[in-house]
């Protein structure tokens, strides 16, 4: 729960539920949520300020993965040669970057350089982005070198998620559905912060659950489609849904 997309995921769907009224008589358990939401990620903070004596919300490398997605590799989307110049491949050398300052300095410098060029460059970024948000729903390439068809099946059964979510939205009966509404929203709002910073596919791993019930509910979708497409040419034949 120290993940801060985590805890934003869980601030958001809270509200949900006090504007669907699930807590109009319990006022006092809503306001311990968000506060439970707000102390949660402060153990980053605390661990921050003990560290570098500074204030820092959450993570403290945060602008140098911004600057790394989105201005130095290609594609915008981690993978393992990203790396490379990480400074926990390149700390122990004593000619690093890193390691020829200090952590917040570090910290400062990357700042800099990712709002220089986000100011300067900000089509790369949104390029970027949107990148990240086909890696995420639809075409996600390799951490590393594999076969080709061990990428085939991989790149199909990630696919098939990512098609499961349109069929949801296609599929008029399940648009008014709660279980299904809460669960598209706690993916979009925990995915978001990193389409918008950066990504690789671990970050995946909280949602796995979710995109079994995606699929689930993509294969009926489908099916639902699929009879009332049917029902259009055979109405004799086939009860629409």
């Amino acid at each position: 729960m120290t993940n801060p997309a985590i805890g934003l995921v869980w601030c958001v769907v809270q509200v949900y539920f006090y504007f669907k009224g699930i807590y109009r008589k319990r006022k006092l358990l809503f306001i311990t949520t968000i506060i439970l939401f707000l102390i949660l990620p402060c153990i980053w903070t605390i661990r921050n300020y003990m560290t570098f004596n500074r204030f820092i919300p959450i993570k403290s490398n945060l602008f140098y993965d911004a600057y790394q997605a989105n201005y130095f590799i290609p594609s915008g989307i981690l993978d393992s040669r990203s790396f490379l110049n990480h400074p926990i491949i390149t700390a122990p050398d004593p000619s690093s970057e890193y390691r020829s300052m200090t952590e917040p300095e570090f910290s400062d410098l990357y700042k800099r350089k990712f709002l220089e060029n986000l100011l300067q460059d900000p089509k790369t970024y949104l390029v970027k982005v949107s990148n990240r948000f086909i890696a995420m729903l639809f075409i996600y390439p390799q951490y590393t070198e594999v076969s080709f068809f061990y990428n085939l099946i991989c790149l199909l059964i990630h696919a098939l998620w990512g098609m499961s979510l349109i069929l949801i939205f296609l599929t008029r009966r399940h648009h008014a559905d709660p279980q299904k509404v809460l669960a598209i929203l706690f993916i979009g709002i925990y995915l978001m912060p990193y389409a918008l910073i950066t990504f690789y596919m671990r970050y995946f791993t909280p949602l796995i659950g979710l995109q079994a019930l995606v699929i689930s509910w993509g294969l009926d979708s489908l099916k639902v489609l699929s009879k009332n497409a049917l029902y259009q040419h055979f109405p004799s034949f086939i009860k629409k849904d």
